[in-house]
């Protein structure tokens, strides 16, 4: 499969998995990434997040930080422990110094607080991007 994305041909597909639980913002991440050629895959919670990320490994998860079943540092750390090379960016409206510092610590590859700018979002994703692709070949389901 070849993807053409931001005006670069890529032949590795890049899968993505947003969870958010606000519908709204579930659809803008998908649609944004869709655009730029990512194989786009959503959950509202995280115990459907979890169960989709064991079907598909994908190489990088955007999470919400606060969901009704969980957060976003739980996601990371249960999906850092099925394949600790996909890369996370977690998302958050109540950012604080603590949490960013902790994230990042933890081994969030960003820390980025709503509303955030769909720009911004891709950007960080592209610069980690190339991680991404190096790892993708690796990310294959196990049976």
């Amino acid at each position: 499969m070849i993807l053409v994305a931001k005006g670069r041909i890529s032949k590795t597909p890049r899968p993505v998995l947003i969870v958010d639980d606000e519908a709204g913002m579930r659809t803008a991440l998908e649609v944004s990434f869709a655009r730029r050629g990512w194989q786009v895959e959503t959950a509202g919670e995280k115990a459907d997040a979890l169960a989709r990320f064991r079907q598909r490994l994908h190489s990088l998860v955007v999470s919400d930080v606060r969901m009704a079943d969980g957060d976003g540092f739980s996601v990371m750390r249960e999906v850092r422990e099925i394949r600790s090379q996909t890369a996370v960016i977690l998302l958050t409206g109540f950012g604080s110094v603590p949490d960013a510092v902790e994230a990042m610590k933890s081994g969030a590859c960003e820390y980025l607080t709503k509303p955030v700018a769909f720009d911004e979002l891709l950007e960080s994703a592209e610069r980690i991007g190339p991680e991404i692709r190096r790892l993708a070949p690796l990310l294959e389901p196990h049976n």
